[in-house]
């Protein structure tokens, strides 16, 4: 460039000169009489902002995220993604060239009446799942017995047992 001509910059996709989705993306600068250039912007990367982690959930960060950047959510003691034992407990989010957030998921409680090696109560009562889980298996479920039968704890499983009349 020589004197008085003048350079225009494009920021790269997900940058403008203010970190904003709608920002301004170009910029020009001018070839000055001492052979530098005038005072130019720069690209920031775009920000998606502080996210909120959903319900029954936290975030690992505590700023704001900024195109490229990721973050891991974990899930609560006692929820999954999938509400099942088997199912992931945390997940990733990025921040988009757009300023959007994606990869969000929900939390859901984890179904302690549907564990892998089963629940089933002796087949003398109901399982019941608690609706505000703690993350312990056992203290996250009980069983509804039928009459004449009780709750008990054996071999770290839950079942309803025959109350001895006698």
């Amino acid at each position: 460039l020589i004197f008085k001509q003048k350079a225009l910059y494009q920021c790269r996709k997900g940058h403008s000169t203010d970190a904003q989705p709608s920002g301004v993306k170009t910029f020009e600068v001018e070839c000055q009489a001492d052979g530098t250039f005038s005072a130019g912007q720069s690209c920031q990367p775009v920000t998606c902002g502080t996210p909120t982690a959903p319900v029954h959930s936290g975030r690992s960060g505590t700023g704001a995220l900024s195109y490229g950047s990721t973050e891991l959510i974990e899930c609560d003691a006692g929820y999954s993604t999938t509400g099942m034992f088997s199912g992931v407990r945390n997940f990733t989010i990025r921040c988009e060239y757009d300023g959007e957030l994606t990869g969000f998921k929900s939390c859901k409680n984890i179904n302690d009446c549907a564990a892998p090696w089963g629940v089933t109560c002796n087949d003398k009562g109901t399982c019941q799942d608690h609706a505000s889980p703690t993350g312990v298996h056992l203290d996250d479920y009980s069983c509804q017995c039928d009459s004449g039968y009780e709750e008990l704890t054996k071999a770290g499983v839950k079942g309803c047992y025959n109350i001895n009349d006698c």
